[in-house]
């Protein structure tokens, strides 16, 4: 009788240790297969996110690049480089693109007009006109020239001041071939009574 009673004994004791192991074993896999999950977790995230970024910036890029290009559309000033075709560009033919107006008194304001011919294939615009000096003044057509049509660049010369040989300089920035073109205008100033004892310009 004690016999069974310690092989009964023996028995529900190795039941008891293996459930235990069996507990053990199951509960490190759980653990083990954690860390694993969460990495997946973190990787799908971070693609995410870099999908989702990417996405954003290209959208934002295409989207400024539509507003220049609309800008660009929309100033007829505005001649991108790709848009200059040399061969049809607009062109100027000054009939003279320098003038002597010889000699005049000091306070004499000298005014002449350079005329032009746009011989390109494309409208003639004109960006900017500007002297060399604030006594010299352009003045400019503001609206497109049409190929085979004339226009006109007007300078004023404001000899108050100013005494001696003169040399005033005009740059004009167009879309032409070449974009800038400079006019001159020189002559020589005889000093008036008052500039007898007083400051000169040349």
């Amino acid at each position: 009788m004690k016999n069974i009673v310690k092989s009964g004994l023996v028995v529900a004791l190795g039941m008891f240790l293996f459930s235990c192991s069996g507990e053990k074993s199951e509960s490190k896999s759980t653990e083990t297969s954690k860390p694993a999950k969460a990495e997946q977790a973190h990787d799908h995230s971070s693609h995410a996110g870099h999908d989702h970024g990417h996405s954003h910036d290209g959208h934002n890029h295409d989207h400024g690049a539509h507003k220049v290009e609309a800008a660009v559309a929309n100033d007829p000033s505005v001649v991108s480089a790709e848009a200059v075709d040399p061969e049809n560009a607009p062109r100027f033919n000054f009939e003279e693109d320098i003038y002597d107006f010889g000699t005049v008194d000091a306070g004499d304001i000298v005014e002449h007009v350079f005329k032009f011919t746009n011989t390109g294939k494309e409208p003639l615009i004109i960006q900017n006109a500007s002297a060399s000096c604030g006594c010299t003044v352009p003045e400019y057509s503001k609206e497109p020239i049409a190929p085979g049509a004339d226009g006109k660049i007007t300078v004023k010369f404001n000899s108050k001041n100013r005494r001696g040989v003169q040399s005033k300089t005009v740059t004009i920035t167009a879309n032409t071939v070449p974009k800038v073109t400079k006019l001159k205008i020189k002559g020589e100033v005889n000093a008036g009574p008052d500039l007898a004892n007083g400051p000169v310009r040349q």
